[in-house]
């Protein structure tokens, strides 16, 4: 039995250093990579159609009339003053916000840029 014992002490000896083998050296080496992110093209300009608007009272009304009439018909869209002023206030906030978010863009296409530098 001391015999056994004494064996199998020596097999798993011999088995578990012969398994084990010196670690390779770790190196850890830093290098800065550089993101390459390709700046897209910008969207075409807007292209926008100019409307034809025409003020009426009643010195013009009969010749706007006679203009418009299509068919025996006539076909016009009003806007009151307070609505146009609406209107133009509704078109320079659209500006404002095109004009924050090119800026916008501008920003992290210039971060972009002086990163990948």
């Amino acid at each position: 039995m001391k015999v056994l014992k004494a064996s199998l002490m020596i097999s798993s000896v011999l088995l578990l250093s012969n398994c084990t083998k010196p670690e390779p050296e770790v190196i850890t080496q830093t290098e800065i990579v550089k993101l390459e992110i390709p700046i897209q093209p910008r969207p075409r300009e807007v292209d926008l159609a100019d409307p034809n608007w025409r003020v009426i009272n009643h010195e013009n009304v009969d010749e706007f009339l006679n203009e418009v009439k299509v068919a025996d018909q006539f076909v016009f869209i009003a806007i009151s003053v307070r609505d146009y002023e609406k209107l133009s206030l509704n078109v320079s906030e659209l500006k404002r916000y095109i004009e924050q978010q090119r800026e916008l863009i501008l920003y992290y296409e210039k971060s972009i840029r002086d990163q990948s530098l």
